[in-house]
């Protein structure tokens, strides 16, 4: 599970290390941070969940707490991803993030790479894996929706979170 395509460096690619004007310069310097934290636990919940399911064999003494164990890595990876990608106008995310930069302070190169990251991150996202952690966020993380509850096999197949299992299309 690793979701791609939004460009979690984008900072840097886009500024290059270059102090940008940004509207509500504090604020949004602030969202940046917290979306960092964010991602960094998300990270981190990953890579133990990783680590435990590749050692699950040596684990089995204990299955049942280990099971529980992944489990909440996982949800709480998911949860994080889930905010960090969400497009809500309130939430701390990339999508409104990266619409408060300033587009006037950047070279034409910058603000073409920047709109495309937003486009990437916003609602209507061409990225397979963005729009499958939205589903998953909108019908299981966020709201457990009856039908996927009812049908959650066809809901998983419909909504792999997987690389190997998305074609990319951007």
């Amino acid at each position: 599970m690793k979701i791609t395509g939004c460009g979690v460096n984008f900072l840097d690619k886009i500024f290059n290390g270059r102090k940008v004007k940004i509207v509500k310069q504090k604020s949004t310097e602030k969202q940046f941070q917290l979306l960092a934290n964010q991602l960094a636990r998300a990270n981190t919940h990953f890579y133990f969940a990783k680590e435990l399911h590749q050692n699950y064999q040596q684990l089995g003494w204990a299955k049942d707490f280990w099971d529980y164990t992944l489990t909440a890595h996982c949800s709480i990876a998911l949860l994080d991803l889930a905010r960090v990608y969400d497009t809500h106008k309130k939430g701390i995310n990339f999508f409104t993030s990266l619409k408060s930069v300033d587009k006037s302070t950047l070279n034409q190169a910058k603000r073409i790479q920047l709109n495309d990251y937003i486009t990437l991150c916003g609602p209507e996202t061409p990225n397979s894996m963005v729009q499958s952690l939205r589903e998953w966020r909108n019908n299981i993380i966020a709201h457990y929706n009856i039908d996927v509850a009812f049908d959650r096999e066809s809901f998983d197949r419909n909504n792999p979170l997987e690389p190997e299992e998305i074609s990319f299309s951007h």
